[in-house]
């Protein structure tokens, strides 16, 4: 039988003669003390924080003074954005304590490791940059892709080719008959240009070598 509990695998079972796949286990981040936040709105936006108090279902108080953030202050939970990193402290800690707290977990250099972090970096590059930088970020992006493309091409046809050599049907009939290199040898004597004395010889005789051998 499946039992619906937040944050555990369900096994599979028959219900109504129908196979369920379990759900898929995922990392919850719940709104409670402790819990580090990435501010999104206000003075200094895309800063750190940690929770120190929760008000009501809309309302949280937060300080990131240990990050060199936003003083403690009252934040509305849609202005933030939750992290999974969290730190056991009690409830109303002082900022000296919480400073000491997370310099002893080590959360800055956590966060930094971080997906989001990386996108917060990026953002910040990307509003700092100057015009030339940015022409230089998009002029070293379409040479890399050219690169990427050119090698890509080159070791493409070598992979076809060597498949080519090992899958492929083979002929039954020999290289030299598929080519007759007999025959390309008659034809470039034939094609022979005359030369001048010769050609007085045969039109004095009134032979035809075009039409009967291929002489020019």
């Amino acid at each position: 039988s499946t039992q619906s509990t937040w944050g555990h695998k369900l096994r599979r079972s028959q219900v109504n003669g129908q196979r369920h796949r379990p759900m898929v286990f995922c990392r919850r981040k719940y709104v409670e003390i402790g819990r580090l936040v990435v501010v999104t709105q206000g003075r200094r936006p895309n800063t750190l924080a940690v929770i120190t108090d929760i008000l009501d279902h809309n309302w949280i108080m937060i300080d990131g003074s240990a990050f060199d953030g936003i003083y403690r202050t009252v934040f509305n939970i849609k202005d933030i954005k939750l992290t999974h990193l969290k730190v056991k402290m009690n409830y109303g800690m002082a900022a000296t304590k919480i400073k000491k707290l997370m310099e002893k977990e080590k959360i800055a250099e956590r966060f930094a490791q971080t997906t989001t972090s990386q996108i917060i970096e990026k953002k910040k590059a990307l509003a700092d940059s100057t015009d030339l930088q940015r022409w230089r970020v998009q002029y070293n992006r379409r040479q890399r892709a050219w690169l990427i493309k050119s090698k890509y091409g080159k070791m493409k046809k070598r992979v076809l080719q060597a498949a080519k050599q090992k899958f492929a049907k083979k002929r039954t009939v020999a290289f030299a008959d598929r080519k007759n290199p007999e025959k390309k040898a008659d034809a470039k004597k034939l094609k022979r240009k005359l030369s001048g004395p010769e050609k007085k010889i045969y039109k004095k005789a009134g032979v035809n070598l075009e039409r009967i051998w291929g002489y020019r």
